[in-house]
């Protein structure tokens, strides 16, 4: 707190400092003539002292953004991003209009100003500088410079803003095709697929599909083998089927609300049957409970042989969770999630990548034993 309050950039607000970075000096001197107007338009040996004191804001926030943004707290990354970046934009405006007062208008590159006591604008170069430190960080580039267009209002930025924001995204890309919230995605393991993301096999559905599956027949369960199943397993969901023997897919209950169900009927026998679908039951029974209205009767369901590909289609353009895959006689045999999803785009992403340093025959054998291990620990995870 000391040091940002002993700074006039570092102690406004994000909101505050930006519409003074993204402004011209004889519109601030009318409109907001404060400290902060007075040190961004100082002219002579005071201009020297806050440009370094702009770069000190700069670096700070810098540091502090990338402190806080991993550190789970309360922060934003969309603003303190601009700060920074509007900060060093705005710093360069400031050094090239020193530059072009010490050399004149007969000099390179300032030809183009003779006559004109307008030529160059700090505030544009502010504009600029916090596109193309946004566009470095979250990989956005036409959408990026809407948005900035409509911060400033000025349609003529569009042109420099376009000019900075693709060889950011560019040098960005060197690093890394994802940008900081998909990079934040996978850090954390969440189950994100990305709509740019292929396959480049010709692997099919029960190549990815998981095989070890949890299900709850729909009229041979208790109260009692339910809570077990609940309190043993922690998936998002289970597949309810006809019985053990036939494994024909009945539908899907979330864990969600196989739990409020449950809450709804604790004082019930645990000897009570639990039935997910109201149809087939015996006309004489009296003590169960009907759970019908919680299960989905309309899952996805695709045959082992479909192209992954298409699988992929499906998750990102129906945004499932879960497909289920039944063989010809309708029985379940396994199911594929996010995450078995992803975790086979990794094995190529592997084999490619070891194909690359390896050579193509220890790069194969080196997938196939990973794909191996991946078959033999999958999990299901729902």
């Amino acid at each position: 707190c000391i040091m940002a309050f002993s700074n006039v950039f570092a102690s406004e607000g994000q909101s505050f400092l930006l519409e003074h970075l993204f402004s011209h000096c004889t519109e601030l001197k009318v409109s907001l003539p404060d400290r902060l107007t007075d040190a961004l338009c100082s002219e002579g040996r005071d201009a020297w002292r806050f440009m370094l004191l702009l770069m000190a804001a700069a670096l700070g926030r810098f540091i502090l953004t990338i402190v806080t943004f991993g550190a789970q707290v309360p922060s934003g990354l969309f603003m303190p991003t601009l700060c920074v970046g509007a900060c060093v934009g705005r710093l360069v405006g400031w050094i090239v209009t020193i530059w072009h007062l010490s050399v004149g208008d007969d000099q390179w590159p300032f030809k183009g100003c003779m006559g004109r006591t307008d030529c160059i604008f700090p505030s544009l170069y502010a504009v600029v500088g916090a596109a193309a430190f946004l566009a470095g960080t979250t990989r956005l580039t036409v959408s990026l410079a809407v948005i900035m267009l409509e911060l400033t209002g000025g349609l003529d930025y569009i042109v420099p803003l376009m000019v900075a924001v693709v060889p950011a995204k560019w040098v960005g890309d060197a690093f890394g095709k994802e940008g900081i919230f998909d990079k934040l995605i996978s850090l954390q393991g969440y189950p994100h697929i990305n709509p740019s993301m292929e396959l480049g096999s010709d692997a099919k559905a029960s190549d990815i599909m998981s095989r070890n599956v949890v299900m709850l027949s729909k009229h041979h369960e208790t109260l009692a083998s339910v809570e077990d199943t609940f309190s043993k397993h922690s998936y998002h969901g289970f597949p309810i089927v006809e019985s053990d023997r036939n494994r024909r897919v009945v539908g899907f209950i979330t864990r969600r609300d196989l739990e409020a169900a449950l809450m709804d009927n604790e004082d019930i026998s645990p000897s009570t049957l639990v039935a997910f679908d109201s149809e087939g039951l015996p006309g004489r029974l009296v003590d169960y409970i009907d759970l019908t209205a919680y299960v989905d009767k309309h899952p996805v369901i695709v045959r082992p042989t479909m192209p992954a590909d298409r699988v992929l289609d499906m998750f990102k353009g129906l945004g499932l969770r879960i497909i289920f895959v039944c063989d010809k006689t309708g029985n379940l045999a396994g199911v594929i999630k996010k995450k078995d999803m992803l975790k086979h785009m990794q094995a190529e992403r592997m084999h490619a990548r070891s194909v690359t340093q390896q050579g193509p025959a220890r790069g194969i054998n080196h997938v196939r034993s990973f794909t191996q291990e991946l078959r033999r620990t999958r999990q299901l995870d729902l």
